[in-house]
């Protein structure tokens, strides 16, 4: 993937970047191991506003490296090895309001090296070397809401602090994985007056005390996996409106924690604690009883059993509580009866073996269900009854083999329903008759061989995902009653045949996937018109049909596709005259939605050639044309003082072809070949062949092969 990838950009732009033709002023130059990004960015167009030039090898960044590129908004340098940047990189780029360097190897930010950036909104520097920051090195970016600085080497709060006094956007600030082991520690007053969210995981705290801080506005604040062992009295008072509290993977004693002052705290993470919840519950009752906006819980890995289940039940007021990773193998016996107003609960990877509708709370208002990667094998009768406002409910998974009808009992509330890799064989029209208003359902990757006639009687349906099965044929009313069907996904199945109506339901279906399918294989078993219908189908998926050969599509295979807008015949080369069939049946053109363009074609042809182009091409397809064409010529169309690259690119994106008017003159030109890899960048981008060749004269095959003209223009 990685060679095609390079081939492409070599085919398809400049030497080491894409110009995109959707997006202009979009250039993509990663992972093209460029180690001089200078002599890249050169060659691009002055109106680039989006730059991407991560994972590659540069080292520095030079006042010339951008100098040329006013317009720019965002900038990526990620993965890259860059150590220095001179004072004035960045001087011309005052627009700038996105920049990633991180994964590099910086080991400061000096005053200077950001001075230009005053719009910056968002700054990575995150997985460097950085171990200082300059009192003054943000002092310019008066606009940033974002700054990244995870995986450094930091030691003190206080220094990010003064680096960031006077920013009043300043909303988000990762410091995790640093070395501030004591954050508002030392004789100054730490203020952070704007900041929301704080992240201070991994970095070595043992003794959290904030009484030498203030965060006024703070309401999320990230602590999981220090070596936290004790919380000061009175830390909190720092942080007065605290909406979210992570204390994860931290040897805490949650008595700790009793006198704790949070008054507006929502959510609460105490996952993997050591000691466990279980150990103190008691406390921890007490610790909760005393947060009075306290709603959501995530205490996976806390080994509760039953009994204290029910105590956390009756000492809290949760709507959301994630127990996954905790270990119930038998579900039952009133285990959730207390959590009354539970919405959302987890227990995903719990080794639960069995349920029981005992288990549910008579009156529990519970709407998302999450059971996924447990050891369930059968579903009982009328399981989920007690669940009568359940709306999403994840089994994936599991070892589902074979689902019964009354398992979805009472179930008249579910819209979404999770059953991947359950190893599921068969559906029937019975198997979801007690949750006919389902919306979404995810059948993927089971093992599924058939579908039978009205296996899915679910009128309300609007997405159903069957990819990765086994499924050999559909049968005729097979997806009877879809009629609000509009995302069908059958790829990696075992197809060979699409009988005949098998679609004719789908009345409103707007994407199909049918790729990675042995379909068009034998002919005698195909009915030549599968899709004719589907009238609102806007993308058809036919791609890498196995095996390759012989393929023989029906001739009016894709007959009644009047609104596609996408189609993929990837892998199947003898799949593709399927196109040109349809432009035989009067098929509008398929083309992205919603896109114009003020020109039919643009001239690509050398200075020399401007002559022939006005009397012989302009003259008869503008003026003598039935009907008249709209052409894009330089010397005519261009914008006066626009620098000449960005006046090509614009020519071409806004044009539905390209003509190239080839000559000896027009092989030798660098100009001309650059027109040609732009426009070539649309089969990257839209899968769709832009180029129409006119000859002025004999080329020999080596004058085009040396010269690097794509090959289907030396077959034309």
């Amino acid at each position: 993937a990685r060679k095609e990838k390079e081939r492409g950009v070599h085919s398809f732009g400049l030497t080491h970047c894409i110009l995109s033709p959707n997006r202009p002023g979009l250039a993509t130059c990663s992972g093209q191991a460029i180690s001089n990004l200078t002599s890249v960015t050169l060659q691009l167009p002055n109106s680039t506003r989006w730059l991407n030039a991560s994972n590659n090898k540069v080292t520095h960044l030079t006042s010339t490296t951008f100098s040329h590129l006013p317009h720019l908004l965002e900038l990526y340098l990620d993965h890259n090895n860059i150590s220095g940047i001179e004072y004035n990189a960045f001087h011309s780029l005052e627009d700038l309001e996105v920049l990633d360097l991180s994964w590099n190897q910086l080991v400061s930010v000096e005053s200077s090296m950001l001075s230009s950036l005053r719009n910056l909104r968002e700054l990575f520097l995150g997985h460097n070397s950085i171990a200082t920051l300059h009192p003054s090195s943000l002092i310019s970016q008066v606009a940033l809401q974002e700054l990244h600085l995870p995986n450094n080497n930091l030691s003190s709060l206080q220094e990010v602090a003064t680096a960031t006094q006077g920013l009043a956007n300043l909303t988000f600030l990762d410091l995790g994985s640093n070395q501030i082991s004591t954050p508002c520690m030392g004789s100054s007053w730490i203020v952070f007056p704007s900041l929301r969210n704080l992240s201070l995981n991994s970095n070595g705290i043992s003794r959290l005390d904030l009484s030498n801080c203030s965060f006024p506005n703070l309401q999320q604040l990230n602590l999981t996996h220090n070596n936290m062992s004790q919380v000061e009295a009175g830390s909190f008072r720092a942080t007065p409106v605290l909406v979210e509290l992570s204390f994860n993977m931290n040897p805490l004693d949650i008595s700790q924690l009793i006198n704790a002052t949070l008054p507006n705290l929502t959510m609460l993470h105490l996952s993997s604690m050591n000691p466990p919840l279980n150990e103190s519950m008691s406390a921890a009752c007490s610790f909760f009883k005393s947060l009075s906006s306290l709603t959501s819980l995530d205490i996976q890995h806390s080994q509760m059993n039953d009994t204290q289940l029910r105590q956390l039940g009756s000492c809290t007021n949760l709507t959301w509580l994630d127990l996954s990773t905790t270990g119930y193998k038998y579900l039952k016996n009133g285990v959730f009866e207390t959590f009354q107003g539970l919405e959302f609960l987890s227990l995903e990877k719990c080794k639960v073996l069995r349920l029981s509708s005992s288990a549910w709370g008579k009156q529990m208002q519970l709407r998302t269900l999450i059971l996924r990667r447990n050891s369930i094998s059968q579903l009982e009768d009328s399981v989920f009854r007690p669940l009568n406002q359940l709306s999403y409910l994840d089994l994936s998974k599991n070892h589902l083999t074979n689902l019964q009808q009354r398992s979805f009992f009472g179930m008249e509330a579910l819209r979404t329903l999770i059953l991947q890799g359950c190893q599921i064989t068969a559906v029937t029209r019975n198997t979801f008759h007690y949750a006919r208003k389902m919306e979404f359902l995810d059948l993927r990757d089971n093992s599924i061989k058939l579908i039978k006639p009205r296996a899915f009687l679910l009128k309300h349906m609007g997405t159903l995902l069957l990819s990765g099965n086994k499924i050999l044929t559909v049968k005729r009313n097979g997806f009877y009653q879809l009629n609000s069907l509009r995302y069908l996904y059958l790829d990696h199945n075992l197809l060979y045949k699409l009988s005949r109506g098998v679609f004719t339901p789908l009345k409103k279906l707007e994407i199909l996937d049918i790729s990675h399918n042995h379909l068009f294989t034998y002919n005698k078993y195909d009915y030549p018109s599968p899709f004719a219908g589907l009238r609102s189908l806007r993308k058809l998926d036919l791609s890498f049909q196995s095996p390759r050969l012989p393929i023989c599509p029906p001739d009016k295979v894709l007959q009644g596709l009047g609104n596609l807008q996408y189609l993929s015949l990837k892998g199947n080369p003898s799949l593709l005259h399927g196109y040109y069939l349809l432009r035989g049946w009067g098929f509008k053109r398929l083309r992205q939605k919603g896109q114009e363009y003020q020109y039919d074609a643009y001239i690509s042809c050398c200075s020399q050639d401007h002559e022939w182009v006005v009397n012989n091409v302009l003259e008869k397809l503008e003026v003598q044309g039935e009907p008249s064409l709209r052409l894009c010529f330089g010397p005519r169309d261009f914008a006066p003082g626009e620098y000449y690259i960005d006046n090509v690119q614009n020519g071409i994106s806004q044009s539905r072809k390209t003509l190239c008017v080839v000559s000896d003159n027009y092989l030798e030109s660098e100009w001309c070949s650059l027109e040609i890899q732009l426009a070539c960048s649309k089969i990257y981008y839209q899968r769709e062949d832009p180029l129409v060749v006119v000859f002025m004269e004999e080329i020999p095959n080596y004058s085009q092969q040396q010269n690097n003209i794509p090959q289907y223009i030396a077959g034309s």
